[in-house]
């Protein structure tokens, strides 16, 4: 790999500044609330055990074949459906973790935080019901504790939805957040702000 200068930051990140008289805001406030983010139910014993049997066999497959990439993929879902069936045997329930949501007020623009990978439907939902005319949404603020869902993205019944690639934090959590959790977060930012008007 050859490495080369294209463009020096420098040039980029160069502003030049003009002063604008008058009053730049009137108002300015922040607040946050740390919630607690329910999980998923861990699935039954018995539906446990099949999918560990079922992606144990697949990674023998792809081990067979000399498959690297389904490989690395099988080593994540069996290591996943291993800590699964450890946390079921053990009796663990999956306990809320705590995030942090964050609501700050520039006059009329709001900003609303959330702690993990909202999906884009819970940051429009939280922009139609803001009381301010200017809101924008930010994930991953203060945190990255996974992906959260809008309730209607869960799978239907018969489908199977705990899998470690619908957690996105694959090492730590044995199970995705609960519908819920959209919800929590958007009326805990919304109610945070209401705070600031």
């Amino acid at each position: 790999i050859t490495k080369r200068l294209v463009i020096s930051l420098a040039e980029v990140l160069a502003y030049d500044v003009h002063e604008v008289p008058g009053t730049t805001h009137t108002f300015l406030g922040a607040a946050e609330r740390r919630i607690g983010l329910p999980f998923m139910a861990l699935p039954s014993l018995a539906e446990a055990e099949r999918i560990h049997r079922e992606e144990s066999e697949k990674l023998t497959a792809a081990h067979a074949r000399g498959d690297a990439r389904m490989a690395y993929i099988g080593e994540i879902e069996v290591t996943w459906a291993t800590r699964v069936l450890d946390a079921i045997k053990s009796g663990k329930v999956p306990l809320p973790v705590m995030g942090v949501v964050q609501a700050i007020r520039i006059d009329d623009v709001a900003i609303l935080t959330a702690p993990g990978e909202c999906f884009a439907g819970i940051g429009l939902e939280a922009k139609a019901r803001s009381p301010l005319k200017q809101t924008l949404f930010a994930s991953y603020a203060n945190g990255a504790l996974g992906y959260i869902r809008t309730p209607d993205a869960y799978p239907k019944p018969g489908v199977r939805a705990v899998t470690p690639d619908a957690i996105a934090h694959k090492w730590t959590f044995t199970t995705p957040f609960a519908p819920e959790a959209a919800g929590l977060v958007v009326d805990t930012g919304l109610e945070l702000l209401e705070g600031l008007a």
